[in-house]
């Protein structure tokens, strides 16, 4: 990588990349570290009551209400994202969004070609 895609503030680097590739590769940790960050889920849970009660009144709050005011805030979030005159912004969305979309097609397809190959399941 080029010497002056590093610059330094308060004395750590910090790489500048291109805002889709950024978003991309963020994406890519959030994916990666899905599955880590489940099982330590997992884990509290089983190992502390706290977890288990703090989840539990959590479960038990959500209601069409909630459900609804969540949609809402994501598409809010989405849409002031796509509408910014910030060019970064928009490019890293979208960036981070394909990731998560070429996951979601990835998993489908696998889901339905395993579903052809063993009929009857």
């Amino acid at each position: 990588m080029p010497a002056k895609a590093f610059k330094y503030l308060n004395g750590h680097a910090k790489i500048h990349l291109p805002p889709a590739l950024a978003g991309v590769s963020d994406a890519a940790v959030e994916k990666v570290t899905e599955y880590q960050q489940l099982v330590k889920l997992g884990y509290d849970v089983a190992a502390k009551e706290e977890v288990r009660e703090g989840l539990w009144n959590a479960v038990k709050s959500i209601s069409p209400d909630n459900i609804k005011k969540a949609f809402e805030n994501f598409y809010e979030e989405k849409k002031a994202n796509y509408t910014s005159n910030k060019k970064h912004i928009v490019r890293h969305t979208a960036g981070k969004d394909a990731v998560t979309v070429t996951f979601a097609v990835w998993g489908a397809v696998a889901a339905i070609t395993n579903a052809v190959k063993k009929p009857g399941r």
